[in-house]
């Protein structure tokens, strides 16, 4: 069984491998591992625990220049802030209340 990259959602996976951004692995293709690209979902997931893209540490702002995958293209910091939309129910979120 052959795994797809997690992020790009395409490619071959060259391997799983642990997400700089929390305690999950998911499996990366040769590109978007050498970027440092994290899934999409991952980033709005990790906006969502904190309260919003505004909370977040600098250091995890600046994080690999900040890269995920969207739109058949690797996109920054601002396109993955521009593509979140927070949850309807605030309750999910685990950091700031």
């Amino acid at each position: 069984m052959s795994l797809s990259c997690q992020v790009c959602n395409g490619q071959p996976a060259v391997g799983v491998a642990c997400s700089s951004l929390g305690p999950i692995s998911h499996a990366y293709c040769q590109e978007c591992l050498r970027r440092g690209a994290e899934p999409l979902s991952l980033w709005h997931a990790t906006f969502d625990c904190i309260g919003g893209p505004e909370h977040i540490r600098p250091d995890l702002r600046e994080h690999a220049a900040a890269y995920s995958f969207k739109d058949q293209a690797y996109i920054g910091w601002d396109a993955i802030v521009a593509s979140y939309t927070p949850l309807k129910d605030p309750s999910f979120g685990l950091g700031v209340q």
